[in-house]
């Protein structure tokens, strides 16, 4: 994990599962919300969670400080105490029920999205498939993984590590080029307890929705409108491979196309997009 410099002391208000609920709709207050000081991971947590509250299919874990997180690809994801958003929401799907678990990277992002619009009121965008930006620097990172808890069901967790009082000089020097923060962009404190409420509403209302059958396809527009990769030149990882074009678009299924520098296309359904720039016409 990579070394942060810490604050003194928590700035704002402290995460709290009170805060949090009192902040859900009318409807959801009886959603099981966990806060911890410390843990490995949200990630680890609400797995074990989940698997122990065999009734609960909806869950949410936050994390003042997460010990061993980790982003894509096994890489730790490190963020300092009690600034940041950490947190993860674990769910269940019925035995048999068709869940299409490949398409949450997108339907997560998608939802974790409004959910930072509707607090902050900033342009975020999304960079395929599910890394969050402002201004072209990363504020919130997801990583969706299915979980075995239940016999017969389909379960994920879904993390979300949010960038939200960060003063960009206590990250790496490496990393504050590429990131941003929710209080650098709006230059005030944003109430973590009101955030994490808007990201456990928008994820529940998107399970609930694929309950009744929401499918990608349905947000796919969403996402063409707020996906900020279509039309940058991108250099992809996908395994030990990597490609290199334009991305053009994203289908109903979520996949990426990409016009090759051969004059080829390709169509990705998984991949890292390492690098992205814009195209200058001469």
């Amino acid at each position: 994990m990579q070394t942060v410099k810490m604050p003194h002391e928590i700035p704002g208000e402290a995460l709290s599962s009170e805060a949090i609920t009192s902040r859900l709709p009318a409807d959801l207050k009886g959603l099981r919300v966990y806060v911890f000081d410390r843990v490995r991971s949200t990630n680890d947590t609400a797995t074990a969670l989940l698997k122990a509250e065999k009734e609960e299919p909806f869950l949410a874990v936050f994390a003042e400080l997460q010990e061993g997180g980790r982003g894509r690809r096994g890489r730790s994801w490190s963020s300092p105490k009690g600034v940041g958003l950490l947190g993860t929401c674990a769910l269940a799907y019925p035995p048999g029920f068709a869940s299409y678990p490949g398409e949450w990277p997108l339907l997560a992002a998608l939802a974790v999205r409004r959910a930072i619009a509707s607090v902050t009121d900033l342009e975020v965008t999304i960079k395929w498939p599910n890394d969050l930006l402002i201004g072209g620097k990363k504020v919130c990172g997801i990583l969706t993984e299915m979980i075995a808890v239940r016999d017969g069901c389909v379960c994920l967790a879904i993390g979300a590590g949010t960038n939200v009082n960060t003063e960009l000089s206590l990250l790496p020097q490496e990393v504050q080029l590429r990131a941003t923060s929710l209080l650098a962009e709006t230059g005030a404190m944003v109430n973590r307890n009101v955030l994490a409420a808007a990201i456990v509403s928008r994820l529940f209302d998107t399970y609930t929705e694929t309950l009744r059958g929401l499918r990608f396809a349905d947000q796919h527009k969403e996402m063409i409108a707020h996906c900020s990769t279509l039309g940058q030149h991108v250099r992809i990882l996908q395994g030990q491979t990597w490609i290199e074009g334009v991305a053009q678009t994203i289908d109903e299924s979520g996949a990426l196309h990409i016009l090759l520098t051969d004059g080829t296309r390709q169509k990705l359904i998984s991949g890292e997009i390492v690098e992205t720039y814009a195209i200058h016409s001469v």
